[in-house]
């Protein structure tokens, strides 16, 4: 039976369109969205009716960049945020044992440590972790860098200093070669990471470094969220050769949705491409991984096999990379710019970067989370003027660049509430206004976690907004966000979500009859 629902204030995100009911049919789509004044005068036989009481209604999140099966993952791993010292991060390891029940000698593994807050703004030093009867490797909040304890190294084979500290390349390599749980226990924790995603309001996830292991759990583990996977280009061919039918288009709930590179680390690390010094340097500018000449044969690549191009770039010179990469293969190639490439993080994109983007279609998905987050440590690290620039949304929307927002969960939890607060707000966790010019309206920054991304997943005529023809993918929320006070938008509760017209989440406030 078709399913009406009524009496509610729907935002469409179909411009500045806001309507009081829609129809969904039996196939899960949207047959109509407007206004529903005489209900009464509908046969009930012939619909489902639900009053939605004043409800207010918009499309549910899709989600631009994130890790949905490491998020997975960290079910199993000690939460270290909030540590401000060696003897916390001690602390939080061995009380997670301890409850665990991780037996000696088994791996110890933890995530989500922050070295700005810690004393001294220093990483961890393993040494102190080596009174822990166990191999135990832990993850900076960025992912980027870690520490191992000297029976972690050993076990790996890895020359160190007493430190453990490892960053980047190294550090992943590393963390790639602990054991994983088995295949079950990883299809129980997506599940479980499922459900945080459902009840943040969003109906697709992205996985957004998938290997082979993760396109195997991804593969077989029965979801009711979309899953989009940005595959490992170094392992493209393994990969295809085995799932070749997700390539491009979705088989149940999964799809290949493109290729995935990094071009360089972090600026809250110092690892992020810059084409100046960071503050306080004379020279060091952080360092690139690919020499020009590979990005653009990687671009040329993906556009060879009809696929998007997702590269992580934090600095400005490796956002100019993979700039100059694409218009050189589309010049070079005569092609038109219909590939719609995706910067990953693009924190520190310049306006003259920002004005050639559009003009190529290109899409900066912005980690705007990053104001809240590390805005503090970029004003050290990058200075005022530059840190006041991070995540330009501002100025994207006046040049007409199609922008994307995500969280790059686990990074930071995928609350997509926070995260268009950062892009409204612009305050930083020590509450210091960060760069006010490049605020943006709350349809503004809603549009990065709805219409938009679904543009960039080439999906904007199947989903993204409430229209005819659409499926029905949408939320309900407690508030209304273009009423309450911009500070306030971080408080909105997602209270139930819909995929293709059926509920998949429902907070235990929430009351109308579905």
């Amino acid at each position: 039976m078709k399913t009406l629902y009524y009496n509610g204030y729907i935002i469409t995100m179909n411009g500045g369109k806001v309507v009081g009911g829609m129809l969904v049919g039996e196939n899960g789509k949207i047959e109509v969205a407007g206004d529903f004044s005489n209900v009464d005068a509908i046969p009930d036989s012939a619909v489902k009716k639900v009053d939605l009481k004043g409800c207010v209604v918009m499309p549910s999140f899709i989600d631009s960049h994130s890790h949905i099966t490491a998020v997975a993952r960290t079910m199993s791993l000690a939460d270290l945020n909030g540590a401000r010292s060696d003897d916390d991060i001690y602390s939080l390891l061995t009380a997670f044992k301890t409850e665990r029940g991780v037996r000696d000698g088994e791996w110890l593994v933890g995530y989500n440590y922050d070295h700005n807050v810690m004393k001294g703004r220093r990483h961890p030093d393993g040494s102190v972790l080596d009174g822990i009867e166990n191999p135990v490797l832990i993850t900076h909040k960025s992912g980027h860098m870690g520490v191992l304890n000297k029976k972690a190294r050993d076990i790996l084979g890895i020359e160190s200093d007493s430190d453990g500290y490892l960053e980047e390349a190294k550090f992943i390599d590393a963390a790639n070669r602990t054991p994983k749980p088995s295949i079950d226990v990883m299809r129980a924790s997506l599940k479980e990471a499922e459900k945080i995603y459902l009840s943040c309001g969003y109906t697709v996830a992205s996985d957004g470094l998938s290997g082979e292991d993760e396109i195997e759990l991804l593969s077989s583990s029965p979801l009711d969220v979309d899953v989009v996977s940005i595959i490992d280009y170094k392992k493209k061919d393994a990969i295809l050769s085995k799932y070749a039918e997700y390539f491009g288009k979705y088989v149940g709930n999964l799809k290949i949705g493109g290729y995935k590179i990094i071009l360089d680390g972090s600026p809250q690390a110092k690892t992020a491409w810059l084409s100046k010094p960071y503050s306080g340097e004379d020279s060091f500018r952080g360092t690139p991984y690919y020499t020009d000449e590979r990005v653009e044969e990687i671009m040329k690549d993906a556009i060879n096999d009809g696929v998007q191009l997702y590269a992580h770039a934090n600095g400005d010179m490796a956002s100019e990379q993979l700039i100059r990469a694409y218009y050189h293969v589309l010049t070079g190639e005569k092609l038109e710019a219909k590939y719609r490439p995706v910067m990953i993080h693009a924190q520190t994109l310049r306006d003259d970067q920002i004005r050639r983007m559009a003009t190529l279609d290109m899409i900066p998905s912005f980690f705007a989370s990053h104001i809240y987050h590390f805005g503090d440590i970029h004003r050290v690290n990058l200075g005022v003027m530059r840190a006041n620039k991070i995540s330009p949304i501002r100025t994207s929307i006046d040049y007409g660049l199609n922008f994307t927002l995500h969280n790059d969960s686990p990074v930071v939890p995928p609350s997509v509430m926070e995260l268009i607060s950062s892009a409204v707000n612009r305050i930083t966790k020590n509450g210091a206004h960060i760069g006010t010019f490049e605020k943006v309206e709350a349809y503004e920054a809603f549009e990065g976690t709805t219409i938009n991304a679904a543009y960039q997943y080439f999906e904007e005529k199947e989903r993204g907004s409430i229209e005819e023809g659409k499926a029905a993918d949408f939320i309900i929320i407690d508030k209304n966000p273009y009423e309450i006070d911009r500070e306030d938008i971080s408080s909105i509760k997602v209270l139930a979500t819909f995929k293709s017209g059926r509920v998949l989440y429902r907070n235990d406030l929430f009351d109308v009859n579905i």
